[in-house]
């Protein structure tokens, strides 16, 4: 049987955090210790940890720690997994739901392969809203995209690489790590986004990630969230959504260069502080992927008639790297 630790990066959480604990003690495969670092200014979160403490599972230990300077998201989370001494390590958010068997689902995937280093379940987000004429409450849900089918066994089996190319969401309170991977991600990259993209990436390029299509989280979105700056009911609206998505995907160069900025970083590190994990193979798709990204940005930057004559040139690179036409489109008329 794994040992199993769960990290937990609190801040200002006592609305949520004694809910969230409240399911960690349900589950039916407990966790060995739960481990909070508060970057909570006040008292209001430790009184609420505190007050859920005898209702903890006999075998868990629960340490709080109260940080005496705020660390931040990526900092906290990386200190609690060095304390951490679980086989597997899992990543929880203060405001989020676990169904009742998330740890059982995952420890039993990751067992059964030895070989992988981070597990990443599905989710689904949440948001409650109160009717003020009635005063009833009401939830909109949306799952957050995961690959299934064949490209989750062509994923899981061959090629983790498709992770990245198609964009698929790195989600830190979805994982569960392997303690040995810890040495290979830990200290997190400063420069590099998130702490949770960082720890996807680094899985990706070394193939030791699988991917479970199973929804095993609510993802609590209240306007707050370090990940999730839009409600669900602002997304609701089909214009404001559609502005967003066209902002995003088809003004400027911003969101190609972005993705450029991304790819050329993680190659820096693929090659650099990565060299010794790294397979070559994946090393060589993503090289092939930063020139393709660059690509687009030189077309981007080019007249009409010049766009239209590159992009037909490289269709084949738009349909192995993109969206196929509707990528060329994007870059011929935008």
């Amino acid at each position: 049987m794994s040992k199993v630790s769960v990290v937990l990066a609190a801040y200002r959480g006592e609305k949520y955090i004694a809910d969230q604990l409240w399911r960690l003690f349900a589950q039916t495969y407990p966790p060995d210790e739960i481990l909070i670092g508060d970057d909570s200014p006040d008292d209001a979160t430790e009184t609420a940890v505190r007050g859920m403490l005898h209702r903890a599972p006999s075998h868990c230990r629960v340490d709080y720690c109260r940080n005496g300077v705020q660390l931040g998201v990526d900092r906290n989370f990386e200190a609690l997994m060095r304390k951490a001494s679980g086989d597997l390590i899992f990543i929880c958010d203060q405001d989020d739901i676990w169904s009742k068997r998330k740890i059982e689902r995952m420890v039993v995937e990751m067992e059964a392969h030895p070989e992988c280093e981070l597990l990443s379940c599905g989710s689904t987000q949440f948001e409650i809203l109160k009717d003020e004429a009635d005063g009833r409450c009401r939830r909109i849900y949306r799952a957050v995209p995961m690959p299934s089918g064949e490209l989750l066994k062509k994923v899981n089996e061959e090629n983790p690489f498709l992770l990245l190319r198609y964009f698929c969401p790195a989600q830190g309170h979805n994982f569960a790590i392997r303690r040995s991977f810890l040495k290979i991600i830990l200290p997190f990259q400063n420069d590099f986004e998130c702490y949770d993209f960082w720890i996807f990436c680094a899985a990706i390029m070394t193939g030791k990630i699988r991917v479970m299509n199973q929804s095993l989280a609510w993802q609590r979105v209240h306007g707050q969230n370090c990940s999730c700056p839009y409600l669900l009911s602002e997304q609701k609206n089909p214009l404001i959504a559609r502005f967003r998505t066209m902002r995003m995907n088809y003004f400027g160069t911003d969101e190609i260069t972005s993705v450029f900025n991304r790819f050329r970083k993680l190659l820096e590190f693929s090659t650099g502080r990565l060299a010794e994990y790294a397979v070559p193979e994946l090393v060589e798709q993503l090289r092939l992927l930063s020139a393709f990204y660059a690509l687009r940005m030189t077309i981007r930057q080019s007249h009409l008639f010049s766009r239209v004559f590159y992009c037909l040139k490289h269709q084949a690179d738009y349909r192995f790297h993109a969206s196929g036409i509707r990528s060329m489109i994007r870059d011929i008329i935008f």
